[in-house]
């Protein structure tokens, strides 16, 4: 069982020294992300006023869509809230339900019953 437990052991530490040697020979690539927000709040003239207003109607068509129900909603880039509901016999009915946009019904393996998953985004 010695040699075993050595065998681990090594082959452990021989993994552990390779993801570090991975990351020690990878640190001088690096990348930098960058907002360009602030390029086009300064650079106004190179901005087209007439073309906004045909591009921005298509974009709002196809981006404002709740993720879950597939349905236009103002506010779709909100997150989704998801709420767990105990299904035991003592705390129905269980209110509210009817407002998400996604119910899940997910069986329990203890004592406590079915819990509902709800998520509403509105």
């Amino acid at each position: 069982m010695g040699s075993k437990f050595l065998k681990i052991s090594l082959i452990s530490a021989g993994a552990v020294f390779a993801v570090g040697a991975f990351f020690v020979t990878q640190s001088g690539r690096s990348f930098k992300i960058e907002s360009n927000q602030g390029s086009h709040v300064n650079n106004t003239s190179t901005v087209s006023i007439a073309s906004t207003p045909q591009a921005e109607p298509q974009e709002k068509t196809a981006n404002n869509l709740s993720p879950i129900s597939g349905l236009s909603c103002p506010n779709y880039n909100r997150r989704p809230v998801a709420v767990m509901l105990a299904g035991d016999v003592i705390v129905r009915p269980l209110s509210g339900i009817s407002f998400a946009d996604l119910v899940v019904e997910m069986p329990v393996i203890t004592d406590i019953g079915a819990v509902p998953i709800s998520l509403w985004t509105n």
